[in-house]
């Protein structure tokens, strides 16, 4: 019978790796576009935060089990084993709250709707910009579902802070 912790390292073992690379890819690919006056569309920004946020996860995960495995081959008493195990699980929680409340307020803060629009005849992506007092529409080229150019439109700026194009 595999034991539990064993899974886990498997699982932290492949699913870290997998995350490193889709950040080392993303990055690599953003220099690539900028190269071509290029930008990556918004799902695939959302997409990137949310893999750095499930990468301090599984770090975080990863340190207390191995925390975990040194206290177990170190100590020998069970309730002082079973107390840090404990201590360990609760402080791993709260550091796993915080990472997922303060990513979770990053991507809601850098997160701007992008909407499919035809202006002056043309289909171009609008990209809403919203804050309080006033809205600042940016309007780009679909290239394709990754990626979107300038497309020549200038940008617009309104008074509030709504999403016209919604």
């Amino acid at each position: 019978m595999i034991n539990n912790i064993s899974i886990k390292k498997v699982i932290l073992y492949i699913l870290i790796p997998i995350n490193i690379l889709f950040i080392i890819l993303y990055k690599i690919e953003k220099v690539k576009l900028s190269k071509n006056n290029l930008i990556f569309r918004g799902w695939v920004d959302i997409t990137y935060q949310i893999s750095i946020m499930i990468l301090i996860i599984l770090v975080i995960i990863f340190v207390k089990i191995c925390l975990i495995s040194l206290f177990e081959l170190i100590i020998k008493n069970c309730s002082i084993k079973n107390f840090f195990k404990k201590l360990f699980t609760g402080i791993m929680a709260i550091f796993i709250i915080i990472c997922f409340l303060l990513g979770s307020l990053n991507i809601a803060l850098s997160y701007y709707p992008e909407h499919t629009v035809y202006i002056q005849g043309r289909k171009v992506i609008a990209k809403v910009g919203p804050s309080f007092l006033h809205t600042t529409v940016n309007f780009y080229e679909p290239v394709n579902i990754f990626s979107m150019k300038s497309s020549g439109i200038p940008s617009e700026t309104y008074k509030g802070g709504y999403d016209k194009y919604k």
